[in-house]
């Protein structure tokens, strides 16, 4: 099978596009059985997301990949998050 990435890694996030490219590629070779045909309806309503729409995919990606830990801070778990629910307290072993 062909690598299907044509691009060379400059940067931290081609070179996770390539990465990641080349995962599939291997998990494609080791696994073929795993392989479907898409469903045409499925085909069909993703192309009617993009009516109207050019799409250069050569083009280079307006934003970058998130770098891991960049929404540390942002997310905030109350005290009692590991607390039982009351809800769910019927489905709870007894004590």
């Amino acid at each position: 099978m062909q690598n299907i990435s044509n691009t060379s890694p400059n940067d931290d996030s081609s070179e996770n596009v390539h990465a990641f490219l080349d995962f599939l590629d291997r998990d494609i070779q080791n696994n073929p059985q795993n392989l479907q045909t898409l469903d045409g309806d499925l085909i069909s309503y993703v192309q009617s997301l993009f009516v109207g729409e050019e799409i250069d995919i050569d083009a280079p990606i307006d934003q970058p990949f998130p770098k891991f830990g960049s929404a540390k801070g942002l997310v905030k778990m109350s005290d009692n998050f590991d607390e039982p629910l009351e809800d769910f307290e019927e489905y709870a072993p007894s004590s």
